[in-house]
């Protein structure tokens, strides 16, 4: 179980013209030795070139085929592919301005917009002797399939890598860093990690 927060930005020009700030949650479930399954939660606020608050909530749900290999050491190198839909919500009750996202898409205030969007990726894992630290690196794709933006064939290609330090006994912080690659969006977060 994963409870922190996440920070996205895409700076044009030197100013931020895109930003969110999420309070996000995640559990995991292991299925077998080889399969596990994941839900996601976040809610938060996004602000699109400065001129407008949206509140933001996603929901999401993976399933991740895993494969570990184990060291004599005891630590653990694990290949891993993931996929999965989340569904998102973008809210603002005011009425009075309208903003424009990073795809010139204009958004009138007092709309809400229900989005669903598919994630494929693949990545490998290293996991420490005694799990006390783990690092793992991911490529994969966003894909807008269907909602209200209307975003047509818009598809996002994206790097993420995760570093985990067990501080405590059963449990321990997260760190993990995102990049995509055609809107130049890079996303920061930090979280307390909880084993079981």
């Amino acid at each position: 179980m994963d409870l922190g927060l996440r920070y996205s930005g895409v700076n044009d020009s030197g100013d931020t013209n895109l930003r969110s700030l999420m309070f996000s949650s995640s559990w995991g479930k292991s299925v077998n030795d080889f399969w596990e399954t994941q839900f996601t939660f976040g809610l938060g606020g996004t602000d699109y070139y400065n001129n407008n608050k949206l509140s933001n909530y996603d929901l999401g749900w993976d399933m991740v085929l895993k494969y570990e290999k184990v060291a004599l050491s005891g630590s653990k190198f694990v290949p891993f592919a993931r996929g999965g839909i989340t569904l998102n919500l973008l809210a603002d009750p005011r009425r009075n301005n309208t903003s424009v996202s990073q795809y010139r898409k204009d958004l009138p205030s007092g709309q809400t917009y229900l989005d669903y969007y598919a994630n494929f990726s693949a990545g490998l894992a290293y996991v420490s002797p005694h799990q006390k630290w783990a690092l793992s690196t991911e490529w994969g794709s966003y894909h807008w399939l269907t909602g209200d933006l209307d975003l047509g064939d818009y598809t996002e290609s994206f790097w993420s890598t995760h570093l985990y330090y067990g501080a405590f006994k059963e449990s321990g912080i997260k760190l993990m860093y995102s990049y995509e690659l055609d809107s130049e969006m890079s996303t920061y977060g930090v979280y307390w990690h909880k084993n079981y």
